[in-house]
């Protein structure tokens, strides 16, 4: 559930398949690495959802703030404003898997952790409230893809079992 609703709000840098190992960028145009310890990771021009550019400082600020569930690192750098320098302790092959997570988002605040700014296909409507939940709408149109998405709490999961089956 956490990974669903982050990647409304932010654009992955890759996704990943775990299965074959297969990396496909989506906020990255590249992830690369000749020794997997030095990882270079350069990103796609984008915006958040208020306009600032999304750039490397975005990624690594947010990941020095979640050190304890980052792959050890002697160094996380930004390079220039789309090139990212993260340089594991030891050779890191599961790296591609941290960047698809949610814990690798360029999380930014509107003051409050409440209201998060994001990047991706989805904003939050208000912000978060943990009685009634929030609402996120989409960002751009997109056909006719879904354009709200309701995010409701249940102090009772037998109610929220009868409110998804109806």
């Amino acid at each position: 559930f956490n990974r669903m609703i982050s990647h409304a709000l932010y654009t992955p840098l890759i996704d990943y398949d775990p299965a074959t190992g297969k990396v496909t960028p989506v906020g990255a145009e590249s992830v690369t690495t000749t020794d997997q310890i030095t990882w270079t990771i350069k990103l796609r021009p984008s915006n958040y959802h208020d306009g600032l550019p999304v750039t490397a400082s975005s990624y690594v600020d947010a990941w020095l703030l979640l050190a304890d569930v980052l792959v050890p690192y002697q160094e996380i750098v930004p390079v220039d404003d789309l090139t990212i320098r993260y340089v594991a302790k030891k050779p890191s092959s599961f790296l591609p898997a941290f960047l698809a997570s949610p814990y690798a988002a360029p999380v930014r605040t509107n003051g409050s952790i409440y209201s998060p700014v994001g990047n991706g296909p989805f904003k939050l409507a208000a912000p978060w409230d943990n009685d009634k939940g929030a609402r996120l709408t989409r960002v751009a149109q997109v056909g006719t893809k879904t354009q709200e998405i309701d995010l409701r709490v249940y102090a009772d999961l037998g109610t929220a079992f009868d409110d998804v089956r109806a």
